[in-house]
Parts: structure tokens; sequence; C-alpha cells
């Protein structure tokens, strides 16, 4: 990992979710589904810096389909 990163085996929580959503340019979700959806995450890494979530991974499935 660079220098000032630390990653972590996390799921990000929903203002962390939603805030790099928009950041990243995709589509803003409503925090009702956040909550909703991210619980079912199977897998999921935390990028931060200087205590700031700056990225996220997630592993997602619905039983047949898998991003």
């Amino acid at each position: 990992m660079i220098a000032g990163y630390e990653l972590t085996a996390e799921t990000p929580s929903v203002a962390d979710y939603l805030r790099l959503r928009i950041n990243a340019g995709l589509s803003p979700k409503a925090e009702a589904n956040a909550i909703a959806g991210l619980p079912h995450t199977w897998f999921a890494v935390v990028v931060r810096r200087d205590d700031r979530v700056v990225g996220m991974g997630r592993i997602i499935g619905d039983g047949g389909l898998f991003f």
C-alpha cells in the first residue's frame, strides 16, 4: 500500500458509501437503499487516508450474478 493510506477489510458506512458513489461519478442512491443493501455485501475493503475514507471496493451478488 502507498505510504499514508490504510486498507482494511470492512464494509463502508452508509454515509461513506453514499459520498463515494457520488464522488466517483456513479448514480446517487437513497439512504434507505444503502441501509438495506450494504449488509448483503459478501466482502468489502475500505481505503483511508488521514482517517478519512477515500475509496472502497465491494463484492455483491444476488445468488446468480456477482460483481
